[in-house]
């Protein structure tokens, strides 16, 4: 599942290892939905389960994007 999209980070990465680690004690197994699949990629060659949102995922992603920006992120793609 992509949470995020590739990013670098200008902080050591022992920095990021230790803030996912705190955050995983604090967050339960989050239960997903498939709303179809497709095919992604250059060649439409790599299979995908496109999976719905719910409040648990939203909550996760807005947690690790706190956590890149206070680790200096740059995402590959801007929208993030």
């Amino acid at each position: 599942m992509t949470l995020l999209a590739n990013f670098t980070i200008t902080k050591p990465i022992k920095s990021l290892i230790a803030k996912l680690h705190d955050l995983s004690k604090r967050i339960k197994p989050i239960a997903t939905n498939v709303l179809s699949e497709d095919m992604f990629g250059l060649n439409k060659d790599v299979a995908v389960s496109i999976i719905k949102q719910n409040k648990e995922l939203i909550k996760l992603h807005g947690n690790l994007i706190t956590i890149t920006k206070s680790l200096g992120v740059e995402y590959d793609e801007p929208k993030f």
